[in-house]
Order: structure tokens, then C-alpha cells, then sequence
């Protein structure tokens, strides 16, 4: 029988705590979480890939719980390390920057919060020769509700036209896709529509509303 203090263990032991989030037990899952980077960092060291991502998990974690400040904390230590093993224009770096603005966010840190969904953005186009992937348009749907959160509508649909471009361009060129593609552009041309509507764009409205 493997100890607890086994990798085989640990990676149970993570899994399970994904899982329990997906159930929204949260705090059985952070159980499993810290168990697992206990066991990470004593046999991988402080500064390992696994334990970047069981940090990330925590943070999700925390934000769900609307315990923001911990799942800073939790997303710095995981930026941290993960700059340290990938480099400042990593993709990882960049997904843990946009967790990051979106924890910002809800805590109604706006300002702040721009600022790292800016820098996540630069660091995928900078990743792919300046080329707008679907991670771009997501973040750009997030950073676009930011502005609108923080009254910039047309900062707002600067934003949501960005992604919705985007996602049209991958659904005409028939690449992968995620199943739910044609329900987040729903969800996209709505709020592009309530934003044009809020500053009387009536008619751009419309068609956002109707398409």
C-alpha cells in the first residue's frame, strides 16, 4: 500500500479535489489541495510545475468562496514560480495573470485588474506572431465587462467587438472548437448589444439583439 507521502497518492488527491469543486464542496477540495502540495513541495521542492498548478487550483478555489485575498496570494506564489521555470511570455504565465484579473475584478478592483488582463493578452500575441487566438477573444470578453463594470462603454465595445470578431473568424474557418462556442458568442452579441444600448447606439443595438 503507498504511503500518503507517495506522488501516486498526491495526484489521487488532487483529482479528487477538482472534483469536489465541480460538486461545489469547496472546502473538502482545498482539504485535498493542500494535502497534495504538501506532499509536492516535500518531495519536488517549493518550485515545481505541479505545485504552480495546485497553487492555481487554490486560487480558483478561493475566488469561488469570494475569498479574494487568499486566492491572491495563491496566484502571485503560482506567477511566481511559473516565471521562473517558463519565463516572463509563457502561456502559463499568462493564464495565471488572467485569474488574476478576473479575482481583481470581482473584488471591484477595475483599474488594477485592466492591467493584468492587458499584459496576459500581450503575452499570447506575442506567443503566436501577434495572431488573435480564441484565448485572446476570451480574455477580451472578460477585460470588455471590466470596462463596462468600471462605466467605459466604449472602451466595452471596443472589447466585445474584438472577441466577437474572433470567434467568428474560428467558427467560419471550421478549427476546433469548444462545445459551447456558439452559446459564448450568444452571450458576447448580448453584451455588445446592452453596451451599444447603453449610449443610445440604437441601431448597432438592434442588430447585436437580432442576429
Amino acid at each position: 500500500v503507498k504511503g500518503r507521502e507517495h506522488l501516486d497518492t498526491v495526484s489521487v488527491a488532487f483529482k479528487l479535489g477538482c472534483v469536489m469543486d465541480k460538486l461545489k464542496t469547496h472546502v473538502t477540495a482545498m482539504d485535498c489541495y493542500k494535502e497534495s502540495l504538501r506532499v509536492r513541495k516535500l518531495l519536488l521542492g517549493s518550485e515545481s510545475e505541479d505545485v504552480a498548478t495546485i497553487l492555481v487550483k487554490m486560487g480558483e478555489n478561493y475566488s469561488q468562496r469570494r475569498m479574494y485575498s487568499d486566492a491572491i496570494t495563491c496566484f502571485e506564489e503560482a506567477l511566481d514560480i511559473g516565471r521562473k521555470i517558463f519565463g516572463h511570455s509563457d502561456v502559463f504565465v499568462a493564464d495565471v495573470l488572467h485569474h488574476m484579473a478576473k479575482v481583481l475584478q470581482k473584488d471591484k478592483e477595475h483599474e488594477k485588474a485592466l492591467i493584468f488582463f492587458k499584459e496576459s493578452i500581450r503575452i499570447i500575441r506575442k506567443g503566436n506572431g501577434e495572431k488573435d487566438t480564441l484565448n485572446v477573444a476570451i480574455i477580451s470578453a472578460d477585460m470588455a465587462k471590466c470596462y463596462e463594470e468600471s462605466q467605459n462603454i466604449e472602451l466595452a465595445i471596443t472589447n466585445y467587438s474584438l472577441s466577437l470578431r474572433i470567434w467568428d473568424e474560428h467558427l467560419q474557418s471550421s478549427e476546433d472548437l469548444p462545445n459551447d462556442a456558439d452559446y459564448t458568442v450568444h452571450q458576447i452579441l448580448c453584451r455588445l448589444g446592452g453596451a451599444h444600448e447603453k449610449i443610445g447606439n440604437n441601431s448597432d443595438a438592434a442588430k447585436c439583439f437580432s442576429r
